[in-house]
């Protein structure tokens, strides 16, 4: 289940404050002997944090529907640390990822549809991490003090 070929996938899943639905899906995939998944139920230190993107692919399966208009820490965090997403279709997030080229898009939150989209994510890694760093000096860029002054002041 969380494997690409031979090799597993090491899967953290944060939930410092889950709803009781995620919940029930983490215990469900837990008790069924999936490999490699450690939950986070606590909040990581700013350090911890940061280690979490080291090597890794970024999961944003948010729904659409549910998400839309909203922002997501994890967005921006995955890109100043670099780590490639993996967004589904339709939402906010996978036309970014789709225009940037800073990860992949899977077609569903089906089981199936994300493998197929961890599988290009990892075929794909050298280019969606310098495409992520070039969208994290834009991001920088894009924030600066002066350049949003000037933006503001329309100067």
């Amino acid at each position: 289940m969380s494997s690409i070929g031979a090799r597993p996938l090491p899967i953290t899943i944060q939930l410092a404050n889950p709803d009781s639905d995620c919940r029930s899906a983490v215990m469900d995939l837990q008790e069924c002997g999936a490999p490699d998944i450690r939950l986070n139920r606590q909040p990581l230190t700013p350090s911890e944090f940061r280690g979490e993107f080291h090597g890794a692919i970024v999961l944003l399966l948010h729904r659409a529907d549910q998400y839309q208009g909203r922002a997501s820490g994890l967005f921006l965090d995955s890109i100043m640390a670099g780590a490639p997403i993996i967004a589904v279709a339709g939402s906010r997030f996978a036309e970014e990822v789709e225009a940037d080229g800073i990860g992949v898009v899977a077609v569903s939150t089906d089981p199936s549809a994300i493998h197929d989209a961890a599988v290009r994510a990892v075929a794909g890694w050298r280019q969606h991490v310098k495409a992520m760093s070039m969208r994290r000096e834009r991001l920088l860029v894009e924030h600066r003090a002066n350049p949003l002054a000037h933006f503001i002041a329309g100067t």
